[in-house]
C-alpha cells in the first residue's frame, strides 16, 4: 500500500457500492465511520436505482447518484457519460467498495486525487492510487472498514452498528396507516421467506408452520418481499391473520416496517441486514451458506439457526439455483417447531416483555 493519507485532509469523498441491497445497506457503515473520523468530510454515494433508497435514510450522504448498470449505464459510452456528469462535483477521494469490472470503468473514467479500492478489484493496478486488501475472517461490517487503513487507521477499534436513519414522515403515515387498517398493533413479527437464491430458502411449507405457531402465541405475523418473492409469500400469508406485503412496500417502506416489528425472521438475505440498520432483533436461518462468511447478523440479540452436523456445508457463499447433491438437507434438516421454539423464546424474553 502506498504512504499514509491524512483523514482531515479529504474533504470530498465518493463512496461507490452497486452490489446486492444486503452489501449496500452493510455499506453504511463505512459512510458512518468516515464520518466519524472527519466531521467535516461530505459523502456522496454512488448505488444502483434499487438501492438508492437506502443511502437516502441516512443523513451523512449529501448526494445519492443511480448507477442503473443493468440498463441505462450498461455500455461502455454510457458509463462515460455518467461519470462526466459528477465532475462538477470534484471529489479529492473515491472509495470503491465493488470489485468488478464495470465499478473499476466507472472509477477509472471519474477524476479524483485519490481514488481507494480492494487488491482483487478488476485492474485494480491501473484504477486505484491506493489498495487495501480485506480480511476474510472478519465480519463484512469490518471489512467494508478497510479502506481507512489508508488514512492509518485502525478500524477494528471502531464501535460498528450504530447507524443514523432518517424516516420521511409520509413514509411513517403511510407504514402506519397499513399496520392500523389491518388491526395490527405492536406485537407483530416480519417474515421474509423469499430470497434471490432458490437454495437460500427455507421454503415456503416450512414457513406457513412457523406462521400459524406465532400466530397462536398471540403475535400477527407481516409477510414481506419483493415482486420475485410474491408466489411464497402468497402461499405463507394464507393463514387468518397474515398480512401479505409482498410487492408493496419501497425498499423505506420495509425497513421502516421492520424497525416497529418485535422480531424479524428470515432466510439468509437482505432483509437481515436492514433489520441491523434499525436494531430490530432477527432470527436468521441458514442452509448452503454460512455465517463465516461475514454475512452474518450482528446485533447482540440475534440467533443464527443453522445445521453444522454436515460435511457438504457452507457450499457457496451467496447459494445457488439447486443443491449441489440433490439433498438440500441443510435446509430440509431445520424444522419449523425448532425455529418456533426459538422464536417464542426471544418473543418472551424480558427484552419484550414491555414492547
Amino acid at each position: 500500500m502506498d504512504r499514509i493519507l491524512n483523514i482531515e485532509s479529504v474533504n470530498n469523498v465518493l463512496v461507490i457500492q452497486t452490489a446486492f441491497l444486503g452489501d449496500v445497506a452493510i455499506s453504511l457503515e463505512l459512510v458512518h465511520a468516515l464520518r466519524y473520523y472527519n466531521p467535516s468530510v461530505v459523502i456522496d454515494f454512488i448505488t444502483t436505482p434499487a438501492a438508492s433508497g437506502i443511502i437516502e435514510l441516512c443523513p451523512l450522504v449529501n448526494n445519492v447518484f443511480n448507477f442503473d448498470k443493468r440498463n441505462k449505464h450498461k455500455k461502455i459510452k454510457d458509463i462515460s457519460i455518467f461519470a462526466k456528469s459528477l465532475a462538477k462535483n470534484r471529489y479529492d477521494c473515491i472509495i470503491s467498495l465493488h470489485k468488478s469490472f464495470r465499478t473499476s470503468l466507472l472509477v477509472s473514467k471519474i477524476d479524483s486525487k485519490y481514488k481507494i479500492g480492494y487488491q482483487d478489484s478488476a485492474f485494480s493496478k491501473f484504477v486505484y492510487t491506493h489498495c487495501v486488501k480485506a480480511n476474510f475472517s472478519l465480519s463484512e461490517h469490518y471489512r467494508v472498514l478497510s479502506p481507512l487503513k489508508v488514512f492509518g487507521i485502525n478500524y477494528l477499534r471502531y464501535r460498528i452498528g450504530d447507524y443514523n436513519l432518517k424516516f420521511a414522515d409520509e413514509i411513517k403515515s403511510k407504514v402506519e396507516q397499513i399496520l392500523q387498517e389491518n388491526n395490527i398493533k405492536n406485537k407483530f413479527v416480519v417474515i421474509a421467506p423469499g430470497s434471490v437464491w432458490h437454495t437460500k430458502k427455507w421454503g415456503k411449507e416450512k414457513y406457513i408452520e412457523l406462521v400459524k405457531q406465532i400466530e397462536i402465541s398471540g403475535y400477527s405475523c407481516v409477510i414481506v418481499g419483493n415482486d420475485n418473492d410474491k408466489e411464497d409469500c402468497n402461499f405463507v400469508a394464507k393463514t387468518e391473520k397474515a398480512l401479505n406485503l409482498s410487492g408493496k412496500t419501497s425498499v423505506q417502506e420495509l425497513i421502516y416496517l421492520i424497525s416497529q416489528a418485535s422480531l424479524l425472521v428470515s432466510n439468509d438475505s437482505a432483509p437481515v441486514h436492514f433489520a441491523n440498520l434499525v436494531k430490530t432483533p432477527v432470527v436468521a436461518i441458514y442452509g448452503p451458506t454460512s455465517p463465516i462468511f461475514g454475512f452474518a447478523p450482528i446485533g447482540s440479540e440475534d440467533v443464527i439457526i443453522e445445521n453444522n452436523s454436515l460435511k457438504c456445508r457452507p457450499c457457496q457463499i451467496h447459494g445457488g439455483k439447486k443443491c449441489p447433491i440433490g439433498t438440500l438437507e441443510c435446509m430440509e434438516t431445520i424444522t419449523p417447531s425448532e425455529v418456533f421454539r426459538i422464536v417464542n423464546n426471544k418473543l418472551n424474553s424480558k427484552e419484550y416483555a414491555n414492547f
